[in-house]
C-alpha cells in the first residue's frame, strides 16, 4: 500500500474500528465522545501491527484512545489551569520583587 492509499484509508471513526475488533455498545459510545474531543486517525499499516489478543499491546495503546480519557472532566481541567495560572502569577510576583531588589542594590553602588 502506498502513502496515498494509507492516507485515504485511515481509521478515524469508531465505526471503522469494528472491522478490526469487537466493541460493546457502551465502549463505542464512550470512544465516540472521546474522539469528539481528541480526534483519532490511524493508518491501516499501524492497525495491521496491533496484536488484538494482547490487552497491553503498545501500538494499540498509542493508536486507540483509552476509556480513562472519557473520565476527564472539564471542571477538573479548568481547576488545573486556574492552579497553574496562580502558581505562575506567584512566580512572576517573586521575580518582580527580586528584580526590584537588584535595581535597588545597583542604585546604592
Amino acid at each position: 500500500m502506498d502513502w496515498s492509499s494509507e492516507l485515504n484509508n485511515r481509521i478515524c471513526m469508531v465505526s471503522q474500528l469494528r472491522k478490526y475488533t469487537d466493541l460493546s455498545h457502551d465502549v463505542e459510545m464512550k470512544l465516540n465522545e472521546i474522539i469528539k474531543r481528541h480526534p483519532m486517525c490511524i493508518a491501516p499499516y499501524y492497525m495491521s501491527l496491533i496484536d488484538w489478543d494482547n490487552p497491553s499491546d503498545p501500538i494499540k495503546k498509542i493508536a486507540i484512545h483509552s476509556l480513562t480519557e472519557f473520565n476527564i472532566k472539564k471542571k477538573h481541567v479548568e481547576e488545573k489551569i486556574h492552579t497553574m495560572k496562580s502558581e505562575i502569577g506567584g512566580l512572576h510576583g517573586e521575580m518582580a520583587k527580586a528584580k526590584r531588589r537588584l535595581e535597588e542594590k545597583e542604585k546604592k553602588k
